[in-house]
């Protein structure tokens, strides 16, 4: 009796957490005892705490509660948009990073929803800059808008970069889409 018990009184920690106390052990046990609508508030207070030293037990409850519940249907995410935008951070010419805002629209056509990893990678810079990724949970016939931001700091003998954009569902290894573009010089 304890698990019917106890999952009512977690899940109403989640209604108004206090962020700062809302422990990995509590994600945990919801990630155990919880089904594929825990997902949504879990990853939002994820998001929410400024200091997550336990992010593989979040993202390990976060998956196991998605895949008990994942449809078997085909995966056919649709990319709407996916805008690139640039701006120069300094005004003096020596320093030449440029501050990056990926913009994209995902939806979800299918009947069930979807929990993905969103990542993108610049190439042809001088650091080769991986920008953090992103998690989103996407209801079925769904879409989300979101946005990424990094700086990078472009090679003076490359007169293109390239970018990959690339989302992966949750617990799969092999990315579902995967955008690829390459970026002339210069760009303000």
């Amino acid at each position: 009796r304890y698990p019917e018990w106890s999952l009512p009184l977690l899940r109403n920690t989640m209604i108004n957490p206090d962020y700062e106390n809302f422990s990995w052990q509590i994600a945990m046990l919801i990630g155990m005892m919880g089904d594929s609508s825990d997902v949504p508030p879990l990853l939002k207070i994820w998001k929410e705490k400024v200091n997550n030293e336990y992010s593989t037990i979040w993202l390990g409850a976060m998956r196991r509660l998605y895949w008990k519940s994942r449809s078997l249907s085909q995966i056919n995410l649709e990319m709407r948009s996916l805008t690139i935008n640039f701006t120069k951070n300094s005004d003096e010419p020596e320093i030449e990073e440029k501050e990056v805002n990926l913009q994209f629209e995902i939806k979800n056509p299918a009947h069930s929803p979807i929990f993905i990893r969103v990542a993108a990678n610049f190439w042809l810079t001088k650091t080769d800059e991986n920008i953090t990724p992103k998690y989103l949970w996407i209801p079925a016939g769904g879409r989300v808008e979101s946005s990424m931001k990094a700086i990078i700091y472009p090679a003076f003998n490359a007169d293109k970069i390239r970018l990959d954009f690339r989302i992966w569902e949750i617990g799969v290894s092999e990315p579902i889409l995967h955008h690829s573009r390459k970026i002339s010089f210069p760009f303000e």
